[in-house]
């Protein structure tokens, strides 16, 4: 990846980049984290290294953690929304403690925020042109994964609260009769009809989860590019 050459102002590192094929997220951010030591120490990675199979392959990385992550937390999310607005009972209580509700949200928002502070992590290394253009597109990926997970999760929320209309649920009732007991399909029936504002409120919800994943690592970066702006200004 490196060798040092000497020269008449001293030892001078010529980098030369390796096959850069990460399989997940960690690998991702373990070759960031090389590269940066190399351009750290006075190493010169040439970007046209990066080739385009390099940048399809951060994208992809960065694309499925937003993606699967986004995903968890948009299924939870109605959940959550159903147990704070005491739709839906949480541990068998009707009536849900501040435990609860905090255990459901984090059930919601913990994974995505915990793969955003993760991601984020990259930010210090945005220092060196190589490192840069390889944080560059595993942030574009992660981004990108994040507005596909909202817009699919909006849009599924939304037909969902089309598909449960009044007529509607009393037609899958009906269907339903002489396998249920009336009591359970009255007590289904007025769940559906309760929990379907929930469905919108959980839209929103997703909305201001993938907002925030995007600004944590979005940030992380543009807060160390611009406290490492001057660290190779000078070779």
């Amino acid at each position: 990846m490196a060798e040092e050459r000497s020269g008449g102002g001293g030892n001078v590192i010529i980098a030369t980049a390796p096959p850069i094929m990460p399989k997940g997220l960690v690998a991702a951010i373990s070759e960031i984290q090389q590269f940066y030591a190399v351009e750290k120490r006075g190493g010169r990675v040439d970007e046209d290294y990066f080739t385009l199979e390099n940048t399809l392959t951060f994208f992809e990385v960065g694309f499925k953690a937003a993606f699967i992550s986004g995903l968890v937390s948009a299924l939870c999310s109605p959940l959550a929304i159903g147990v704070v607005e005491k739709v839906l009972p949480a541990f068998g209580d009707t009536e849900p403690t501040l435990y609860d509700k905090l255990f459901v949200f984090i059930l919601a928002m913990g994974f995505p925020v915990g793969y955003a502070i993760f991601i984020g992590s990259v930010g210090k290394y945005y220092a060196g042109p190589f490192t840069k253009r390889m944080i560059r597109n595993l942030l574009g990926g992660s981004i990108t994964g994040a507005i596909t997970k909202m817009i699919l999760a909006v849009i599924l929320f939304h037909w969902l609260y089309v598909q449960s209309t009044p007529s509607q649920a009393s037609d899958a009732i009906r269907f339903l009769s002489g396998w249920i007991s009336d009591e359970a399909l009255t007590g289904a029936y007025y769940l559906a009809m309760d929990f379907r504002p929930v469905l919108l409120t959980a839209s929103w919800f997703v909305v201001l989860t993938t907002i925030v994943f995007v600004l944590i690592p979005v940030t992380s970066v543009a807060i160390n590019a611009y406290k490492n702006r001057n660290m190779f200004a000078e070779r």
